[in-house]
């Protein structure tokens, strides 16, 4: 699907409104239990539901940001520049409202004498709920910045495109097609190297959001819908990563050898991510459980991804 900037101001008010709903009925549900029960709701509802207003100005200035492709040069150059502006200020509200979910979902709800309750266990739905906001709203900044990486990069792959073309004529001057799809496979590489670590990011951002969402309504139209697309991108950055630890034009570069291998991450994330993989869609008639136990393994592959590739999600 091609990227437009409009797309994160959807998505985001796609994604409060349908939490708000869930916000909303705790919120009522408690009213109706006593105003002690209320107030410790509300203490968790409350901050989460009201501090969007300077995230939802970021992300309106972002929408009003041209798409890159197919600009003049001096077009491309000035949308650039606010992209990378907005880009910078979204992070700093996103500070803010991850703030307050963090405090929302750590409080402690305290109702009249009884011993104090973690938000998880008084308000599940909301608990995850925020969740859901938290991570989707890293989503879209990992997709805008990755966005802003790819043609921000542009200079650097054209360069490595050029030179692949050269390659290739001279090769095929020489009537060497093998030599020629050599360099047509390193230069591919070369330019997904380029913009590894924002991808990643994108792909690891996504497949978080989709992880809370699904534990967030755990059926099978839900999982079968988002995670159709979960693990494909986590995938598709994995086995790149296997293939430029292959390949003799990229293995020995610095920052591929820091890359660890996937070794059997490779295989395991196929499970999730293909048409032959068995999880990347279930029966219609799965159950629950069917469905709990699928992204509870979604989820334990997920941290193991997380963990072996931290240097590279910390890459500027």
């Amino acid at each position: 699907m091609v990227f437009s900037f409009k797309d994160p101001v959807k998505e985001w008010g796609n994604v409060y409104n349908a939490a708000m709903v869930v916000l909303s009925k705790d919120d009522k549900r408690t009213k109706q239990q006593g105003g002690n029960e209320n107030a410790a709701a509300l203490a968790v509802i409350d901050p989460p539901k009201k501090g969007t207003p300077g995230l939802v100005k970021c992300f309106d200035r972002i929408a009003k940001v041209p798409d890159f492709s197919g600009l003049k040069p001096d077009e491309f150059k000035k949308a650039m520049a606010a992209a990378v502006k907005e880009f910078k200020a979204l992070d700093g509200e996103a500070k803010k409202y991850n703030a307050i979910l963090d405090k929302a979902m750590n409080a402690d709800c305290k109702v009249g004498f009884a011993p104090a309750k973690k938000a998880k266990d008084f308000l599940p739905d909301t608990y995850r709920q925020l969740k859901v906001l938290k991570t989707e709203l890293g989503a879209l900044q990992a997709r805008i910045g990755n966005e802003i990486k790819t043609y921000s990069s542009r200079k650097e792959t054209d360069k490595i495109a050029a030179d692949q073309a050269k390659g290739m004529k001279k090769a095929r001057d020489a009537n060497n097609e093998p030599k020629a799809k050599e360099i047509e496979a390193e230069a591919r590489l070369k330019k997904m190297l380029v913009t590894l670590s924002s991808s990643y990011k994108s792909s690891m951002a996504k497949g978080a959001a989709v992880i809370q969402k699904i534990k967030a309504s755990p059926d099978v139209a839900t999982y079968n819908t988002l995670m159709n697309n979960g693990g494909r991108d986590i995938r598709q950055n994995i086995l790149n990563i296997g293939l430029m630890k292959q390949n003799a034009g990229l293995k020995d570069l610095k920052q591929v050898k820091a890359l660890p291998a996937p070794g059997p991450l490779a295989t395991e994330i196929e499970e999730f991510a293909t048409d032959t993989g068995g999880l990347r869609s279930l029966p219609t008639t799965a159950t629950k459980d069917d469905v709990v136990r699928a992204i509870t393994k979604f989820s334990a592959l997920y941290k193991r991804i997380d963990t072996t590739y931290k240097a590279l999600a910390s890459v500027k």
